[in-house]
């Protein structure tokens, strides 16, 4: 079944049943619920019955995870279903910010939460300063009671719906990186407001609102003056997951696209017959798999090389979304005014499109993690001191990662990037071409631009040595995730005849109901109807 990955996603797909069909997890349920912007405790209670939450929780927390490439496959099978629904259970993650620095009393607070369908909230961002941290209003103070936190957090994922909260507070005067500190609020306190829901335009069942802190009893999770370094360290950990949702908007998405293309008739032919038709989708289907190829390598990485996570995972977050967003573009090319549709055979697309355009955001902002990217580069870019040693650790599914030792993370990769230390010939002249720019292309307005590009050279580099190393995998012995990293660079390469084969490929996982994985997972009959009409 090769590995944790995909017999984790096989799991979940038999639990809990086809996309189309009835139940809380459904697609009828799944559009009733984003028309009507409603927070689906029932979906997640079912998520309960069917065990899903102990797959994100740790062994020594009464869970069943062991890596964090189960944890991305919940994210993706949730998200091809909902990604609402996705989202409101993986905000278990934050949970780990107990886990890796949270007293006795703070992690048994943790485990008996996970005894029922709440979780945490995340409380790090202000209305006036979004991702600056280091400009944190909220304050923290020490009496002789206790802790007190006051001040306000906004806009906040699950704070309507929330037991408690992780708040990012000051506990010094001055600003600076040891200004900030960690706190655990119950917020069923008097001193604390739930702020309402804001509606959005995607992720409309989800429950993005704000907290509102008035002298509010804390506790504090860590060291004073930690605040900083943890939340760099716990959103190593959070956004290649949140990345992660995207594979499952992705697959659904492609799936609608796809089988319209096979059903629909255009001058007298299927319409997957037209080259363009079909290079658009073959396309957005290399891409889709990068994304998840440069994922799987991000959430292995947290356990084989957890040092270069600082690099890695904010590459991953930056890269991923951009690439499904590609792909859904595609999509929507092919689908038309289908596309556009809330109701019909074809309406679970606009969800999905207007949802994985939030993806990007969740965790950190691609501007904001290119920005983090680029930090790392010039290390990188002068002497990668990475080597080869640790891609089957981190490429073969087969290959059970290490346990994850969380003080392992670290604040910077210090110029390590194993998997571009190791490139194949196919890609040497785009590397030098990057690094032909020097340090002047990691300065100024170039700098965001620079590291994309070194992040799609990494994402073609993975998928090198994903097909190296997962011979026994039916795509990999067809070549296809070579010609996907060969695709994102130079994507007017692509023969037609490989077009044609990877076309058929894709609908064959299509028709046959399986999984858009570069795994082989089935997802039962296919059970999309027809799309054509």
């Amino acid at each position: 079944m090769n590995g944790l990955y995909a017999a984790t996603l096989a799991q979940l797909e038999q639990r809990l049943g086809p996309v189309s069909g009835e139940g809380p997890l459904g697609q009828d349920a799944t559009l009733a619920r984003d028309e009507g912007e409603a927070f689906p405790a029932e979906a997640l209670t079912a998520l309960r019955a069917h065990g899903v939450p102990d797959l994100l929780v740790p062994a020594s927390e009464g869970g069943q995870f062991v890596s964090f490439e189960g944890a991305l496959a919940v994210g993706l099978t949730l998200a091809r279903r909902d990604p609402s629904v996705a989202l409101s259970q993986g905000m278990l993650c934050w949970l780990w910010l107990a886990w890796m620095v949270g007293s006795p009393g703070q992690r048994e607070r943790a485990r008996a939460l996970l005894q029922g369908t709440a979780a945490p909230c995340f409380a790090a961002s202000e209305a006036n300063h979004g991702a600056d941290l280091l400009a944190t209003e909220t304050l923290a103070l020490s009496r002789p009671e206790g802790w007190e936190v006051t001040g306000e957090k906004w806009p906040i994922g699950r704070a309507s719906h929330a037991a408690f909260a992780f708040v990012l507070a000051r506990t010094r005067p001055a600003p600076g990186p040891r200004a900030l500190s960690w706190f655990l609020v119950e917020l069923d306190q008097p001193t604390v407001v739930r702020l309402p829901k804001v509606r959005t335009v995607g992720l409309r069942a989800s429950d993005l609102s704000g907290l509102r802190f008035a002298r509010a009893a804390a506790s504090p999770v860590g060291e004073e003056g930690q605040g900083l370094e943890l939340t760099l360290k716990i959103f190593q950990l959070t956004r290649p997951l949140m990345a992660g949702l995207g594979l499952g908007t992705g697959d659904r998405a492609l799936r609608v696209a796809t089988r319209f293309a096979l059903e629909r008739e255009l001058y007298r032919a299927s319409a997957a017959s037209l080259p363009a038709v079909r290079r658009l989708l073959v396309g957005a289907w290399l891409r889709l798999l990068a994304a998840e190829i440069l994922l799987l390598s991000g959430v292995r990485a947290l356990h084989g090389a957890p040092g270069q996570a600082s690099l890695s995972s904010p590459l991953a977050k930056a890269i991923a979304p951009a690439l499904v967003e590609q792909a859904i573009r595609s999509a929507t090319t092919v689908l038309g005014a289908r596309a556009f549709m809330r109701e019909g055979p074809a309406a679970i697309f606009q969800k999905m499109a207007r949802d994985h355009a939030a993806v990007g955001l969740i965790d950190g902002s691609e501007p904001v993690c290119l920005h983090a990217l680029a930090a790392e580069l010039p290390q990188v870019f002068t002497a990668n001191a990475g080597s080869g040693d640790l891609l089957r650790t981190r490429f073969s599914l087969e290959e059970p990662v290490p346990a994850f030792a969380p003080a392992s993370l670290g604040l910077t990769a210090r110029g390590v990037d194993d998997v571009t230390a190791e490139l194949p010939p196919g890609l040497l002249p785009h590397w030098s071409a990057l690094r032909q720019g020097g340090s002047e292309a990691l300065r100024g307005p170039a700098r965001l631009e620079t590291a994309r590009r070194y992040g799609l050279l990494h994402a073609a580099a993975c998928c090198f040595h994903f097909e190296r190393f997962n011979p026994g995998l039916a795509l990999c012995r067809a070549g296809v995730p070579a010609l996907a990293g060969q695709f994102l660079m130079e994507p007017e390469a692509l023969p037609e005849t490989a077009c044609r084969e990877i076309f058929d490929l894709l609908a064959a996982r299509v028709e046959g109901g399986h999984l858009l994985s570069v795994t082989d997972v089935s997802t039962g009959p296919a059970s999309e109807t027809a799309l054509a009409g």
